[in-house]
């Protein structure tokens, strides 16, 4: 067998976020180092490597493979591998200003930042571990004078004409000066802070037979730099909305394998879920001169030199829309909590049917004794309510979501109050009629048709107003009583039955 020699090389720490993986030391292995040392092992060279991202609302999907030749007589066996995964994210919340609390990175609504890990070689799963969590780069405090402008400033008096507050050079929203100078003046109440960029280090360990290719593929979902002032309920209720989302990649860390090029390399952007909005006309690609496709973007090239790529980086605007149920489900009341009263209701249909989590099963509403359509869910005790999700119609398949009658609009009542009624702890109703988004033909009849199906209501949050002071948590109420009825239908192909397949309530 031939000996080789291991040359160690310190990874620098970078602004970017460093994403593919390369052979490290066993020390580094062992102890689960933030910031590992690297290690070039010249006898693998790697022949192709394949990535695709797929833009997601506020994540996006990352599957790298990699084909590895081992050209030497020498086998690797449990060689360590590291892949670093970054994003931005804790520390400061990005949206901390004034009433701009409750934003989802500040409460946390996503449990984790980097989910669905997982690492094969040769299709065999590969246990896999990771560092502790680190701040590569800490949120930086800045005071925005525009946001002074548009919403004032919580409990201070201030002249809209006054010369700090005009713009007078290109750096005027981000200008360190001008945020010392905002503070000193107004205090801290003007402050925002950026995301921090953080890294977390996942370890594997690899066999390279001598003479073989293996193939290594790594599979994750990140979240994304969510630039937008969402707040919790505005993920799952805002459709519509604009957000903005950046997603970073640097490809030069598996410059450690073989000559630092990979021999074959393709990179593909899936922007079929990302739904861009032309308004905003917001989708920016650095780093790779990608070429657009029917569905997306794509780079293909040779010989391609792994140290001296530049990061890679795309920026991109969706309409806010959840796809995470799994996220919202961790938030579902459950339904031993409450009862659900529907008007008219229809024995082989019933209640019960709307808390199954069967989207093939329904339950149907007709008309009471003064011709109204109602659902009537009354709590066992006092509950905070931040939401409901109602799939409307009968999603049991697209026929049958056709055939039958469905939700266009309705109105609702908190403990039996209509119509723009408030109470001393801050929760709100204003909307007079609620019109429906749930009649667009569902993408698909699972859970994940969510977006297309489902009507949302927010109940203890107020929309999107720019107008109008925020709620705080601490000044929402409970309830023990919601009322919803129906406005209007839009009638079935075949049946005038109005139906409801599942509601969820969110805590």
């Amino acid at each position: 067998m031939k000996r080789f020699v291991l040359f160690v090389v310190l990874l620098v720490a970078s602004v970017t976020a460093m994403a593919n993986g390369d052979p490290v030391s066993h020390r580094s292995a062992m102890t689960l180092s933030r910031t590992p040392v690297a290690v070039h092992v010249p006898q693998v060279q790697l022949l192709d490597e394949q990535c695709r991202f797929t833009l997601g609302y506020g994540y996006t999907t990352v599957e790298v493979r990699y084909l590895l030749y081992n050209h030497s007589d020498s086998n690797f066996r449990a060689l360590p591998y590291g892949f670093p995964v970054d994003w931005y994210g804790e520390g400061k919340a990005h949206w901390e200003y004034s009433d701009f609390s409750e934003s989802i990175d500040e409460r946390g609504w996503r449990d984790s930042y980097v989910r669905d890990v997982l690492f094969s070689l040769d299709g065999r799963s590969l246990a896999v571990r990771h560092s502790s969590d680190t701040i590569l780069v800490p949120s930086v405090a800045f005071a925005d004078p525009s946001l002074i402008l548009e919403f004032g400033i919580d409990g201070v008096e201030y002249d809209v004409d006054d010369p700090m507050l005009q713009p007078d050079s290109a750096d005027w929203n981000y200008s360190a000066k001008r945020s010392r100078q905002l503070v000193e003046r107004f205090g801290e109440k003007v402050l925002s802070y950026t995301a921090a960029l953080c890294r977390r280090w996942y370890y594997a360990e690899l066999d390279l037979p001598a003479g073989q290719t293996v193939e290594l593929v790594v599979c994750y979902k990140v979240d994304n730099y969510v630039v937008s002032s969402l707040y919790e309920s505005y993920s799952v209720f805002g459709k519509g909305l604009w957000q903005g989302n950046t997603f970073f990649y640097d490809f030069s860390p598996a410059a450690y394998w073989g000559d630092g090029k990979a021999s074959r390399f393709r990179a593909v952007v899936d922007t079929c879920a990302a739904i861009r909005r032309p308004k905003y006309d917001l989708f920016e690609i650095e780093g790779l001169p990608m070429t657009q496709t029917a569905k997306g973007f794509e780079y293909q090239t040779y010989a391609f030199d792994l140290a001296k790529v530049e990061p890679f980086r795309i920026n991109y605007a969706t309409i806010c829309r959840n796809e995470d149920v799994a996220g919202l489900l961790k938030h579902r009341i459950s339904p031993d909590r409450y009862s659900v009263r529907l008007s008219g209701s229809v024995a082989k249909y019933p209640a019960p049917n709307l808390s199954d989590m069967d989207l093939s099963t329904a339950g149907v509403l007709k008309p009471d004794a003064n011709g109204d359509l109602t659902i009537t869910i009354t709590f066992k005790d006092s509950t905070l309510v931040t939401g409901v999700l109602i799939y409307n119609g009968y999603t049991k398949d697209p026929a049958t979501w056709r055939n039958n009658s469905r939700i266009d609009s309705l109105d609702f009542a908190l403990d039996g109050c209509w119509k723009n009624c408030g109470n001393e702890n801050g929760y709100f109703l204003g909307f007079v009629e609620w019109h429906c988004n749930g009649n667009e033909m569902p993408a698909d009849f699972s859970w994940q048709g969510l977006t297309d199906a489902a009507i949302r209501i927010p109940i203890t949050e107020r929309n999107m107003d720019y107008k109008v002071q925020w709620e705080y948590v601490d000044r929402r109420g409970k309830i023990k009583e919601l009322t919803l009825k129906v406005q209007r239908t839009t009638k079935g192909v075949k049946y005038d039955d109005l139906c409801i397949s599942e509601i969820i309530l969110l805590k």
